[in-house]
């Protein structure tokens, strides 16, 4: 695909849908659907390096890099889902449990791309994609983050959807906004952002999976007025 010209905005891809100013989703004739993003060359080409050296089922796969009016154009396969950023946030808050398996199979990404010596440095809630599997976008800008700098993103965006609060260094525990929690994630949080070393991030991933495990079970779903749950067989 390299060298190949673009028209306005992005040639013979089907545009199928805009994501962004510089950004759109695509039907590519050889792959399905994917992501075009138009930037700068140093930004294009980084973003290009960073995701041929993830092989991660929920991080995007780069295809290439197209001539553009506007500039380089980056293509990547496509992730099914939407933001986090565009989610329900009132999902979590009732069921805090599904945001801890969130949490739980984004340390799983960050494990593979920390294990190549690689740290997203800007994982915010529109970076994360909700789907039938989890992913995390965004990754080859800036440079030079730290994979603590990650791990406290998470963190971050677990306690703002489970309380529907910021976390910042002032924050209550998330149980003071939902006492049903208990403190197992506080101390998760504590855990995470320690001065000292934190632990390997499997085991972070462990004992936040021991967290979900500690929480309450999600309320059963509603029924409509007078209709009355169906009786348990014995």
């Amino acid at each position: 695909m390299s060298g190949e010209r673009l028209s306005a905005p992005i040639g013979n891809l089907a545009v199928l849908e805009t994501l962004g100013a510089t950004t759109w989703l695509a039907q590519h004739p050889g792959y399905g659907r994917c992501v075009i993003s138009i930037d700068e060359p140093d930004v294009i080409e980084a973003k290009r390096e960073t995701l041929a050296s993830l092989e991660h089922p929920g991080i995007r796969r780069s295809l290439g890099v197209l001539s553009a009016r506007q500039g380089l154009a980056h293509v990547a396969t496509h992730l099914s889902g939407v933001p986090a950023s565009r989610c329900d946030r009132g999902h979590y808050h009732r069921r805090p449990r599904a945001a801890i398996e969130l949490g739980v199979e984004l340390l799983g990404i960050l494990e593979h791309v920390h294990g190549r010596g690689i740290a997203h440095g800007r994982i915010a809630a529109r970076h994360v994609i909700v789907g039938e599997q989890v992913g995390l976008v965004g990754f080859g800008k800036p440079r030079g983050g730290r994979p603590q700098d990650d791990l406290d993103a998470i963190g971050g965006l677990l306690f703002e959807l489970v309380t529907g609060e910021p976390w910042t260094t002032w924050s209550p525990p998330a149980a003071y906004f939902v006492p049903d929690l208990g403190y197992a994630l506080d101390e998760w949080l504590e855990i995470l952002i320690a001065p000292e070393r934190p632990p390997p991030i499997d085991r972070l991933r462990a004992m936040l999976r021991a967290v979900g495990a500690s929480m309450p079970p999600p309320p059963p779903p509603s029924l409509p007025d007078g209709v009355l749950p169906s009786p348990v067989a014995h």
